[in-house]
């Protein structure tokens, strides 16, 4: 693959992301959920950033996931060191004093792993598209999966795995957080799986029929 190519689909990629992401944040405080379940006022621009932190770290895995040099045993040790520098922010934003320090705790890495592995399978995907004719990132995402059910097949497995994320979260916060964990996770989730459906369904929108 020519490399303005994929510099071009890195750039529709990302611009996707940051939409949907921005687009959940501007949602939540609409409706004046943004750290309403939490014990403490946490900055949204801060919570944003952590988000986007996220899809970065995985663009790159994508990206060098490409490489034909890259190793797996490479790959898996990159995906480590992405998983825990968003944990560390995580951990900086969320909990800066805890002495326990639960945010890193080793089943969360890994939970936080599984989440970044899965979106690395989406995202190259996105790409490994050739075609010349691409410049929106819905075009994109049509190249690259062709039909609503292979988009389905491989974002399923992001929204499964951010729910299990949110899960291992809520099992190791401290006692008296756990609800409110549960609560402000299971609102985020789901409003980013309403905004991927979104986006699916205009993708692969069937053209309206000649009267």
């Amino acid at each position: 693959m020519k490399a303005e190519v994929l510099k071009r689909n890195i750039r529709l990629l990302s611009q996707l992301l940051r939409s949907i992401v921005g687009e959940r944040f501007k949602q939540l405080a609409r409706e004046e959920k943004l750290s309403k379940f939490s014990n403490q006022v946490i900055d949204p621009v801060l919570h944003l950033d952590l988000s986007l932190q996220m899809e970065r770290e995985a663009i790159h895995l994508a990206e060098i996931s490409l490489l034909e040099l890259v190793t797996s045993e490479r790959l898996s040790s990159e995906l480590r060191r992405s998983a825990l520098r968003v944990q560390e922010a995580h951990q900086s934003i969320l909990a800066p004093d805890e002495d326990d320090e639960f945010l890193k705790s080793e089943n969360l890495v890994r939970a936080r792993m599984k989440a970044l592995q899965c979106r690395v399978q989406f995202y190259k995907a996105f790409l490994t598209v050739e075609e010349s004719s691409v410049n929106t990132p819905l075009t994109l995402a049509l190249k690259a999966f062709i039909s609503k059910e292979r988009f389905s097949k491989k974002l399923d497995p992001v929204l499964s795995a951010d729910r299990d994320y949110f899960e291992e979260l809520a099992r190791a916060a401290p006692q008296i957080q756990r609800f409110l964990v549960k609560k402000q996770a299971d609102i985020e989730t789901q409003k980013s799986e309403n905004l991927w459906r979104e986006f699916e369904n205009e993708v692969f929108r069937q053209p309206q029929a000649l009267p």
